[in-house]
């Protein structure tokens, strides 16, 4: 893909933030993060219906 990528920071979230298994102990490394769960999701629509013009 050509261009400027965009970038999106999910502060306070870890590895695996979109896994409601995870657990939510963040000292471990891995936690669902409902917030950036949410966000990301949409950031993730949002980049896709952009770049897939009907």
């Amino acid at each position: 893909m050509r261009g400027a990528q965009p970038f999106a920071a999910h502060p306070g979230a870890v590895h695996s933030f979109t896994h409601w298994t995870a657990g939510s102990d963040t000292s471990k490394g891995a936690a669902y993060n409902q917030e950036a769960d949410v966000r990301s999701w949409g950031a993730g629509k949002a980049f896709f219906a952009a770049i897939f013009v009907e």
